[in-house]
């Protein structure tokens, strides 16, 4: 997974989080909500990126 999702994500909560410990029960929630297969999908590519190399 991108950490360029998490971000994005993170950018658009209302209300945006203005302290540290906001950033990181924002973070914990979004993170919460990315579907598994979007994080997997990385993961389960690497073997075959690796093998282009």
């Amino acid at each position: 997974m991108d950490s360029i999702l998490l971000d994005r994500r993170i950018r658009q909560c209302v209300p945006v989080p203005v302290n540290i410990q906001q950033l990181g029960t924002a973070i914990e929630e979004e993170w919460t909500k990315i579907p598994q297969a979007t994080i997997n999908n990385p993961i389960n590519s690497m073997r075959r990126r690796f093998v282009a190399l």
